[in-house]
């Protein structure tokens, strides 16, 4: 081999790492666009599954402590969404 061909080849394998490296940058920074995205969707799921913890909890003392009120405050409610509906 000659020296040309050698320091030719050389030349195309640093291209090729240039290359290389500049999908594995992009690669890197979609993969902690779509983590962060993962990240986000995970704390509104804990939130809504914490929201509706709460509203079984308020809902069940809320049945307990004022049953009357409870069924005509649902009874009203499903009256103004078949109202609505109409």
């Amino acid at each position: 081999m000659s020296v040309t061909s050698i320091v030719k080849e050389k030349a195309e394998l640093i291209i090729q790492m240039e290359k290389i490296s500049k999908v594995k940058d992009e690669l890197t920074a979609e993969l902690e666009t779509v983590s962060n995205q993962l990240q986000q969707e995970r704390s509104k799921v804990t939130s809504l599954t914490d929201m509706k913890k709460t509203a079984v909890q308020t809902n069940s003392s809320l049945r307990k402590k004022f049953p009357t009120f409870y069924l005509y405050f649902i009874s009203q409610t499903y009256k103004k969404r078949t109202d609505s509906e109409k």
